[in-house]
């Protein structure tokens, strides 16, 4: 009998260490798919195609343990995310995810409720000393999610292949 209650007892504290190690493993598999979301999008925010300062988009984790959150911050975000002017209105469809967080064609351009309307022949605006026709959507932060999905599986088998 006390040969069982032995064994029963070390198996509760390889369950409790077990859980204990499974919760760290959550931890860090979350840390580790924040730092490759926020790499791509700071990268793709860096490169975007924008009539402005690409430079002042700042992009950051936040969060800790196993809730953590890729977040774009500076003024031109929504500009460079979702597009804007003529040049977004011809491809609206180039933002998976513009209607549904209300940024669609004419929301920040030349439409007739558009935020920035500009009553001009031409459809344009000046810019630097250019006549610039608005930017496409660059998608940075969508595609950072796809990316984070991209590299889950291999993640998770690094942090969780190894004892």
């Amino acid at each position: 009998m006390s040969d069982t209650i032995g064994e029963l007892d070390k198996i509760l504290k390889d369950i409790k260490s077990l859980d204990k190690n499974l919760g760290k493993k959550c931890d860090e598999l979350t840390q580790k798919l924040a730092d490759v979301g926020c790499e791509y999008a700071q990268k793709a925010f860096n490169a975007a195609i924008y009539h402005g300062n690409n430079d002042s988009v700042s992009v950051r984790t936040t969060g800790k343990g196993r809730s953590r959150t890729v977040e774009a911050t500076g003024p031109a975000v929504l500009f460079i995310e979702f597009g804007t002017g003529v040049v977004a209105e011809v491809n609206p469809g180039d933002h998976p995810e513009g209607a549904e967080h209300g940024m669609i064609p004419g929301s920040w351009s030349r439409g007739p409720q558009g935020k920035g309307y500009v009553d001009s022949p031409d459809h344009g605006w000046w810019y630097g000393g250019q006549r610039v026709y608005g930017s496409p959507p660059n998608a940075c932060m969508h595609r950072s999610k796809q990316v984070v999905r991209e590299n889950f599986e291999r993640l998770a088998k690094e942090v969780f292949g190894r004892d």
